[in-house]
């Protein structure tokens, strides 16, 4: 039987982020800073499958970007290094030009076409709410360290934690006292999460400066300002 552990770490965090009311109603998206956990989700997987390395504060990339699913594999193709092969590529930079791409787009799609998810004109539905109840089961025990988790769960705990998508109403004051505990689960996974966390904070930063100076410079103003804290 197909568990939610059996998706990959993208889609996992994706699942994480769409916020069932009732089978009946369509899904809510935490998407605020979902587009960059997504990123790091599929670095970390690059990392692993040894398509990438990890030099000096950056990466370098070693063959083909793929991780085997055809919606993110075509989105990757657009995110290759054209780069110098001698001078790594920063991790920061990668993360904000693939979350620009939109990648939980990639994999919403993917779910749509295994049948976890159901679209209906701009709306999803879950259809195998199940698969998702597990993900939050497994990762309440991780963070509550009832058993040591494995390499997968710990690195969507310190990338759900570090793009917040981890809902209060689901998992109550554990967030709260259990910091320490989601950040360790993140160390696990080496520099990605605490870039992820990196790029998040810069994205609130950007966003708060954005708010401030947007209703007196102008629309044009706000929009070059965005573009050139994100470059």
């Amino acid at each position: 039987m197909t568990s939610g552990n059996d998706l990959t770490l993208y889609e996992q965090l994706v699942l994480l982020a769409l916020v069932p009311t009732s089978i009946q109603e369509p899904l809510r998206m935490e998407k605020k800073y979902l587009a960059i956990g997504v990123s790091g989700a599929i670095l970390i997987l690059l990392l692993r499958s040894g398509r990438v390395t990890f030099q000096r504060g950056g990466f370098e990339v070693r063959g083909q970007l793929s991780v085997g699913g055809k919606e993110v594999d075509e989105l990757l193709k657009g995110l290759e290094n054209k780069a110098d092969p001698f001078r790594p590529l920063r991790l920061g930079k990668w993360l904000r030009r693939a979350a620009r791409a939109r990648p939980q787009n990639a994999v919403i799609s993917g779910l749509v076409i295994k049948g976890v998810l159901a679209r209906k004109k701009s709306n999803l539905f879950i259809l195998q709410p199940e698969m998702r109840e597990e993900i939050v089961k497994r990762l309440s025990e991780a963070i509550r360290d009832k058993q040591r988790a494995d390499e997968k769960t710990a690195a969507l705990a310190g990338l759900a934690h570090a793009t917040k998508c981890l809902k209060r109403s689901e998992f109550g004051e554990e967030l709260k006292r259990c910091t320490a505990q989601l950040n360790a689960l993140g160390r696990q996974s080496g520099p990605v999460i605490p870039a992820v966390r990196t790029a998040v904070a810069q994205r609130k930063l950007v966003t708060s400066i954005a708010s401030a100076v947007g209703s007196a410079a102008g629309a044009g103003v706000t929009v070059a300002l965005l573009r050139a804290c994100s470059s």
